[in-house]
């Protein structure tokens, strides 16, 4: 039985930027927006949802996104 941890050492670190590589095992699977890996080299890990994920309704800063539609 696999599991999934749900902790990342950035949680509440603000960053700047965006991923450009995924490296799975030491070996790189996906590099500026190519997939490198060979089909069927992941596998799916099944989790339920956790509380943190869960829409609030709570808006950040106040920001609304329907003002652009």
């Amino acid at each position: 039985m696999q599991h999934a941890i749900d902790y990342t050492p950035y949680e509440g670190i603000e960053v700047t930027g965006w991923p450009v590589m995924t490296v799975k095992g030491g070996r790189v699977v996906m590099r500026d927006w190519t997939v490198q890996a060979e089909p069927g080299s992941g596998s799916y890990l099944p989790i339920a949802p956790y509380d943190l994920i869960r829409p609030t309704g709570a808006l950040p800063d106040g920001f609304d996104a329907s003002q652009f539609a």
